[in-house]
């Protein structure tokens, strides 16, 4: 775990998002998905029990913010950090949106352009406000 200490990270589930739980990661946990006592396992134990996930097969874990897989012992050391959220599913493809490198920003943007805010020229008349 980053910094020798417990991890906390949020557990959702893939196909209803807004069932959600608070886990925490002791620093034992071993990141390798196939062994014992590992993130993959805690994280299925906490969605079986906290969240009725279904039995299954396979589970799948995401992660929510880009949707990518979880599979192997580097993507759960590049994904395990500070309050993400992860999404289990029981088998299912990631529901949502999937995010590219690049932020989804499109090549054309100027980050440079000016904003103005136009509502405070705009006349109101006081009797509408009321």
């Amino acid at each position: 775990m980053p910094g020798g200490q417990a991890l906390s990270i949020t557990v959702a589930l893939n196909s209803s998002q807004d069932k959600k739980t608070p886990v925490v990661l002791p620093t034992t946990t071993v990141f390798n998905p196939l062994a014992d006592k590992s993130c993959h396992e805690l994280v299925i134990k906490a969605a079986q029990g906290k969240l009725r996930l279904r039995k299954s097969k396979t589970y799948r874990v995401f992660v929510a913010k880009d949707g990518a897989e979880l599979k192997s012992e580097d993507d759960w050391h590049r994904a395990l950090e500070k309050e993400v959220v992860l999404l289990v599913s029981a088998g299912e493809d990631y529901v949502g949106a999937r995010r590219e490198e690049g932020g989804g920003v499109h090549p054309e943007a100027n980050p440079n352009c000016s904003i103005v805010n136009l509502a405070h020229r705009t006349p109101v008349d006081l009797m509408a406000v009321y």
